[in-house]
């Protein structure tokens, strides 16, 4: 193309030196040497302009040419900049995901069970390689940080008042009240000649059995005359004072700063426990087996169930719009996301991609991609004024 553009102006050099010639007093030689006058001064002033974009023109050292080679790195910011404004922004992505629908790819292709074992395989894979990199040590220390580490950090004092305030909001206690009352109750019952035993045994040897068996009957019966009470009436001042004991306990596990920090302590203790420890280590272990031995056999029920929630998921996805919805919409704000936390990094990666290049190397390979376009520049230059130079002419000499 850019032979085409170069004979094309050739050309009109040849037409312009013929016309000239043969110009002499004839009115149509004249419109020719016009036309081609001002075809040559088109496609010299465009041949100028492409040129001083990627080199200096007959390689003179004329101010503001070879623009690309001396602008490379400023092209290159720029370039990058564009695309993050433009193709990364948080707007275009997700005006992007959200016209992609990516729930309904995601739920069709999960709903299929071919899908969901290649899914399966994948996970099991990737979860074997991160167990083999990490050592036990390594994940005994993520449990802790996770699970030990955060419940450390906790309120404990204000969390246990919680959990109480739940129970006895909801009368959970008066559970364990009859738990407690009917297992009293049984013993009393089954074991009186233990109680019958307990009794003489503490009496003195100078009282009579018979005595001692009127003073058992006595307590025995008042006992579970007692117990039997809390145990049937749900308003028994036991029952009460109880509900009272609770809610003062409640009370001073959110004021009584030394009951707090003996509590504190107490949970500190038992999470620093040995035993505790020994805990979350089993975790780890049992967590890496899992992966290695249940997730990589495709006939284990670990690796069945793995398979059977994820169609059941992707069949949700498809017959849920709710799901449907939520899923795009967590799926646009992780795309947004990324491309947040990516946008320096592209700009970064242009701009030092750009800088690293040649300048002639930058400027030969712009040419080769849009080098065909602008030779059309060129024959467009050339073609209008051409017939710029014709009408101007024209005008000119009609009315001159």
């Amino acid at each position: 193309m850019k032979r085409r553009a170069t004979g094309l102006l050739l050309a009109a050099v040849v037409v312009y030196v013929v016309a000239r010639s043969l110009e002499g007093d004839s009115t149509g030689w004249g419109y020719v040497r016009a036309t081609a006058e001002a075809a040559m001064v088109g496609g010299l002033a465009d041949w100028f302009a492409v040129t001083a974009l990627f080199r200096h023109p007959l390689r003179l050292p004329i101010p503001h040419t070879a623009i690309i080679p001396k602008r490379k790195d400023a092209i290159g910011n720029a370039l990058g900049e564009f695309v993050q404004s433009n193709f990364m922004s948080g707007e275009v992505v997700s005006a992007r995901v959200e016209a992609a629908r990516p729930a309904q790819r995601v739920g069709g292709w999960l709903s299929k069970p071919e899908a969901a074992t290649s899914l399966a395989t994948q996970l099991g894979a990737a979860l074997t390689g991160i167990s083999e990199v990490l050592d036990d040590e390594q994940v005994q220390s993520a449990i802790d940080e996770v699970i030990i580490d955060r419940l450390s950090r906790l309120d404990a004092a204000n969390g246990l008042a919680t959990a109480i305030e739940a129970v006895t909001d909801g009368r959970h206690h008066d559970v364990l009240v009859d738990a407690l009352s009917r297992v009293t109750l049984d013993y009393l019952i089954h074991n009186q000649d233990t109680l019958r035993t307990l009794v003489s045994d503490e009496s003195p040897w100078w009282v009579p059995s018979v005595l001692d068996d009127a003073v058992f009957r006595r307590l025995h019966e008042a006992a579970y005359n007692v117990v039997s009470a809390i145990r049937y009436e749900r308003d028994h001042p036991a029952r009460q004072a109880l509900d009272r004991q609770l809610a003062s306990l409640v009370t001073r596990l959110r004021t009584d700063d030394v009951l707090r920090r003996k509590v504190a302590t107490a949970v500190g203790n038992v999470l620093e426990h040995p035993d505790v420890r020994e805990v979350s280590a089993t975790i780890g272990r049992e967590l890496k087996r899992f992966v290695v031995t249940e997730m990589n056999n495709p006939q284990s029920p670990a690796r069945s169930r793995v398979e059977t929630a994820l169609v059941e998921f992707g069949q949700r996805i498809l017959t849920d719009p709710s799901l449907e919805a939520s899923v795009d919409a967590w799926l646009t704000r992780a795309a947004v996301h990324i491309s947040d936390q990516l946008r320096p990094e592209v700009v970064e990666l242009i701009s030092s991609t750009v800088e690293r290049w040649d300048p002639q190397d930058t400027s030969l390979r712009l040419e080769q991609q849009i080098g065909r376009d602008l030779q059309f520049i060129r024959i467009n230059g050339t073609l209008v004024g051409g017939l710029a130079g014709l009408a101007i002419h024209t005008v000119g000499h009609t009315l001159l």
